[in-house]
């Protein structure tokens, strides 16, 4: 895609500054009922004013500790961050990032799996169960706070807009954390919950038709696709998936479509919820080959993936040597490399970890460095205008 004319100076001015946010606010949440109106009111100036198709690199004060193999997601002007494990972020605190004031805060306290050794509320056999967190597994043992240890959690999260929180699929079991309470709860049993063969192969993800969460599970016996009963907190299955793969899988909503679109199996295909039906489209693997004269495909196993509203395209970052942004035309079955100007992001490019702000539409991408013992070094925001597609 062609690169739109840009203001130098207006440039610089963003890119200095690090979009500081106009808006200040105490680090403590709002009170009870003011939910929605903190996002109708308030808003970053500086994110309204982005340049199109410009990587921005944002600087906020503080960075959250960084959490390997974990995503995010966003609802109620927030960015919700939670997961780690492995040799990675052993802490179990919930971070919020709010986009109007360009702030990170730490909602809740850390309970650090590591000293399990000190916790009277779980046994020997419980304490060795919890060393696996080291090894990467989730555990179904709660904190002595009541509260989930840390694991990955790649896209097993989604903000769920009727009941006000964000909910997230774990090893012990479904919770949902309430931003403005800062609490969690636990929603439903693990045993009751779809589950693939490893932490990677199931998704957690909104569907607007049907107001309620769906989880699509790639692999192992108890792969599907599977809907959430909000009155009876179970699940049930609604159709089969097209793929059986030890591989991730990534999703967004298509709402002119009313499809979600999904990256699992290593396949690329559709889900259409109302009727219980998928269906394959176009490659980005075979796009990214023929665009950069590549042997063959790349190997795509982890991407960041988000729908924009306005275009009404799907788009993907993969990183392919460096960091690329890809847009899927749902209309043409198309995949288009878009051309961005500014510094590329330089840190991973994968586990789901870009959101959509529809209040400042526009995108954002923390910038997570390395794998063990990664660092979070602020974020990337852009604005998402298309090209006129080619004939």
């Amino acid at each position: 895609m062609r690169t739109h004319g840009l203001r130098t100076a207006a440039i610089g001015l963003l890119l200095a500054s690090g979009l500081p946010p106009v808006l200040q606010a105490a680090d403590k949440p709002p009170p009870p009922g003011r939910a929605e109106r903190k996002v109708e009111t308030k808003r970053n100036s500086a994110l309204l004013r982005l340049p199109a198709n410009t990587w921005v690199h944002l600087k906020p004060q503080r960075n959250p500790a960084a959490r390997s193999y974990s995503g995010v997601c966003y609802g109620a002007g927030l960015i919700f961050y939670f997961g780690g494990g492995h040799h990675s972020y052993p802490g179990n605190d919930v971070e919020l990032y709010d986009v109007a004031e360009g702030k990170w805060t730490q909602a809740t306290d850390p309970e650090n799996w590591r000293d399990a050794h000190r916790w009277k509320h779980v046994s020997d056999a419980d304490r060795k169960i919890i060393r696996g967190i080291g090894g990467g597994w989730g555990v179904p043992i709660l904190s002595p706070k009541g509260r989930p240890l840390t694991e990955h959690t790649y896209q097993m999260h989604a903000w769920f807009p009727e009941e006000k929180a964000f909910y997230i699929s774990l090893t012990s079991g479904m919770w949902a954390f309430d931003p403005v309470k800062r609490a969690w709860s636990k929603k439903c049993d693990r045993k009751n919950m779809p589950r693939g063969r490893d932490i990677h192969t199931w998704n957690l993800t909104y569907d607007p038709g049907l107001k309620t969460l769906v989880s699509i599970v790639v692999a192992g016996p108890g792969r599907g696709v599977f809907v959430f009963n909000r009155n009876t907190r179970t699940w049930s299955k609604r159709c089969a998936v097209p793929v059986s793969s030890w591989s991730g899988v990534y999703s967004t909503y298509d709402s002119k479509h009313r499809k979600h679109i999904v990256f699992g199996g290593r396949r690329w295909w559709t889900l259409d919820t109302a009727v219980g039906k998928t269906r394959f489209i176009a490659s980005l693997a075979d796009a990214v080959k023929t665009a950069g004269r590549l042997d063959t495909p790349p190997q795509l196993r982890s991407v960041c993936i988000e729908y924009d509203p306005r275009s009404t395209h799907t788009l993907v970052a993969v990183k392919v040597k460096n960091t690329q942004l890809w847009a899927y035309d749902a209309a043409r079955n198309k995949w288009s490399e878009a051309t961005m100007a500014g510094q590329r992001p330089t840190g991973n490019i994968a586990w789901d970890l870009l959101v959509y702000s529809p209040e400042h539409h526009c995108f954002l991408l923390p910038n997570i460095v390395g794998v063990q013992g990664a660092l979070a070094k602020g974020l990337y925001a852009f604005r998402y205008v298309p090209s006129k597609p080619t004939k």
